[in-house]
């Protein structure tokens, strides 16, 4: 759970390991150490799904996970640290830009004081620009099928995507 009182924002995540399936891993990295930490997941055919920052260890916390039956896929990777006070404008843009680039948005947290951290993966070379959903609750039609990346920012008393 995140709690995040500055912004009345609350995140609940759930996570129930069982024996085989899947490699699922939870780990704290400092600053300095997160985009390497998240490049050797995608090496090990492992995405980045979740991530918050702990503010008692200054060290972003990150949870990953790959199938056990899949460890030939290589994933490319990259790790955005957006300032609190950018939020907004900065998470958009950002978004654009990763999904531009055929990243889709793996995993985003943090809090408004540490910043943010936005975590972009993509199957190794593909470049095929990801559609990204802005300003509506419902999806557009999607003539490739690929898949769509919302982008949401959450602040007191409503959602709004971006």
């Amino acid at each position: 759970m995140d709690l995040e009182p500055t912004c009345e924002m609350i995140a609940v995540s759930y996570v129930q390991v069982q024996a085989g399936g899947f490699n699922y891993k939870l780990e704290e990295f400092p600053a300095s150490q997160v985009s390497a930490a998240i490049a050797n997941y995608g090496s090990e055919s492992c995405i980045v799904t979740a991530v918050a920052y702990d503010t008692s260890a200054n060290e972003w916390v990150l949870i990953s996970y790959g199938w056990q039956g899949d460890t030939t896929t290589v994933y490319d990777s990259q790790a955005v640290v957006i300032p609190g006070t950018n939020a907004q404008s900065g998470t958009w843009s950002e978004a654009q830009t990763l999904a531009s680039q055929g990243y889709f948005i793996s995993a985003f947290g943090g809090d408004p004081t540490d910043g943010y951290l936005m975590v972009g993966m993509r199957v190794q070379g593909d470049t095929l620009p990801r559609p990204i959903m802005a300003g509506t609750t419902t999806v557009p039609a999607n003539a490739d099928n690929a898949p769509w990346t919302a982008v949401i920012w959450q602040h007191p008393g409503s959602v709004v995507e971006q």
